[in-house]
């Protein structure tokens, strides 16, 4: 999954490729231990850009969105096996990760996994979404009740 609560507001001048849209495949491409991870973008970004220490994988059509995802969320090992450099200083060159091949399916196949995927996907998307609802409403009443701005104790359950 992306955490973008360390991520840094950031205002480029111009507008590339580097721009994050839904479907993404990001991998990180440096460093002992995460080099190699991945998780996909599926939010719609808004102003959001990564720097040079994460690749971006983007799938060529829309149909291919979940599978490029899955495919690099399952082969992070094989992923982190392409790193040059030694510990401590390793990074994963986009030359090696553009040279990556895999097996594509036919599109009835393709047709068929999207079909169970992307509902997956929405409903995890949606489940994310209420965690963060939730845990901004337990951040909001929790110090309430603690100093007693809220009194909960004539409440009947």
């Amino acid at each position: 999954m992306i955490d973008l609560s360390f991520a840094r507001a950031h205002r480029p001048k111009v507008i590339n490729d580097k721009w994050l849209r839904f479907g993404d495949l990001l991998i990180n491409s440096t460093g002992n231990g995460t080099l190699g991870r991945a998780a996909q973008v599926w939010f719609q970004p808004h102003n959001l850009t990564v720097d040079s220490h994460v690749t971006i994988v983007r799938p060529a059509t829309e149909s291919m969105i979940f599978y490029i995802g899955l495919w690099g969320t399952q082969h992070e090992k094989e992923i982190e096996s392409l790193h040059i450099g030694s510990t401590g200083q390793t990074e994963l060159p986009r030359d090696r990760v553009k040279a990556l091949e895999l097996l594509l399916p036919d599109k009835e196949t393709l047709d068929c996994f999207n079909a169970l995927i992307a509902p997956m996907a929405a409903a995890i998307v949606s489940n994310q979404e209420e965690n963060n609802r939730l845990a901004s409403i337990r951040d909001e009443l929790l110090p309430k009740l603690m100093s007693g701005k809220i009194d909960v104790s004539a409440i009947q359950l």
